[in-house]
Formats: C-alpha cells, structure tokens, sequence
C-alpha cells in the first residue's frame, strides 16, 4: 500500500472528497447480513427463555428450585411483554449497526471491483486507497500491488468478457459460449 508521505496535499484532499459516503453499497448483501444477525441476536434469548421455562429442562438445569425460577422467567417474559416497543427500537438500531458495521466490509469488496474492471478495461496504472477503520486492508495492498503491475489483456478476452460473467463447466461450453458471443 503506498505511503501517505507519497501523495501530495492536493491528492490526499481529493482522496478524502472522493471517498464513499453512502453507507448502503450493496443492499442485497448488506441486507442480508444485517438480517443474520438480528436474528442471531434473537435465537439466543429465545432459546434461553425456551430452556428455562419448559418443565425438563428446567428441572435439568436448576433442580429443586425450578418452580420459583420459572417463575421468575415468566415474570421477566411478561414484562418483556409490555416493552414491545424497546425491543423493536432495540432491534432498529441493531439493524443499523449492522449495516455501518458491514459498509467496512462490502465498501472494500465494491472498490475491489472497480479496481479489477478497471484493469479489465486496460487501464495500466490504478491508485486507489481504503478508508481508515475499513477491513481488508493487507488484502487491499495486494490488490494493489495487482492494480499498479501493467497486464496486457489479449483483445479477444477483453471482447468476450464485455463486462459479463459466465458460469462455464468444460471447455467445450466455453468455446460454444464465446462464439455465441462474438456472433452477436
């Protein structure tokens, strides 16, 4: 990765100008996530709850005193019962600490890519640089050390890639693909 010290005032002011304010890159995954993890948050007390609360496992787990702590769960439960509407602002805000928690994952996952199409496209020299706090950052210096190696891409592949991805399984399938392709 390069060094501050090599960038100039004016391209480091640009950098910080150019960087990516818009925390929600990639909705489907960011979505996604954010869901997993608001439901991994509610499993575990649930389970908990289910554990405590059921006769056998109660019994199991607190012995003689599992009537008085039954009880006691149920009364928690009936509270939880009134405070709905904590528990929906509690998770609100999960899902928001979700998605700023994984904008520092997909932001270098989507400037990865700008990156790669970038050389894909035939530009030799590309610069680019994460945002503090972002993850990936050792990954980011061997993407660029990818992004600043000068790599001829043959014509032919640059026409068949055309910015599309195909799922080949045998190279039979790739020919008749990319002739597809190139006829059209």
């Amino acid at each position: 990765m390069q060094s501050k010290k090599k960038y100039s005032f004016i391209d480091r002011l640009l950098f910080s100008l150019i960087r990516r304010r818009k925390k929600y890159i990639d909705p489907h995954q960011q979505t996604r996530l954010a869901f997993e993890i608001v439901l991994l948050v509610l499993i575990f007390p649930v389970l908990f709850y289910i554990l405590t609360i059921s006769d056998l496992w109660s019994k199991v787990f607190f012995g003689s005193r599992a009537e008085v702590m039954q009880e006691l769960f149920l009364s928690q439960l009936l509270l939880l019962k009134q405070a709905w509407h904590v528990i929906l602002v509690i998770l609100v805000f999960i899902v928001f600490l979700s998605i700023l928690f994984t904008h520092k994952i997909f932001g270098p996952i989507y400037r990865f890519k700008q990156i790669l199409q970038a050389k894909l496209d035939g530009e030799n020299e590309v610069y680019f640089s994460l945002r503090r706090g972002d993850y990936m950052q050792d990954f980011a210096a061997l993407v660029q050390k990818v992004a600043l190696c000068k790599i001829d891409v043959p014509q032919d592949i640059q026409l068949r890639s055309n910015g599309d991805v195909f799922e080949m399984q045998d190279e039979g399938e790739m020919v008749e693909k990319s002739e597809q392709v190139l006829e059209e």
